[in-house]
């Protein structure tokens, strides 16, 4: 699925009415997913005619970008979340940390 505004103003209304356990931590989820897609749309991943082509100096200015981004969002995570809980989260530090390298 997608990430549309609608998910994200969904899992907010899920997260402050608090229902079920997992209803306070969707809401990162659904951001994570967020940025998995602008990641994705930028480097052309979805691309099957691999059209898209970036040079090496636009690639380091996305990496550092979205490394940047990716660090504001996990410091927004409550203490009561366990970064372990974001299974994603790990390999996208890699591949930028492997990037800067």
């Amino acid at each position: 699925m997608r990430y549309t505004e609608y998910i994200e103003e969904c899992a907010a209304s899920l997260a402050a009415e608090k229902r079920a356990p997992s209803d306070s931590i969707l809401i990162y989820y659904v951001r994570m997913m967020r940025h998995a897609e602008e990641i994705c749309e930028t480097f052309g991943y979805n691309d099957l005619d691999q059209s898209h082509q970036m040079n090496d100096d636009k690639i380091l200015v996305c990496v550092n970008a979205f490394a940047a981004m990716l660090n504001h969002w996990k410091m927004s995570l409550p203490l009561s979340i366990s970064c372990e809980r974001f299974t994603s989260l790990p390999s996208f530090s890699l591949a930028f940390n492997d990037a800067q390298s």
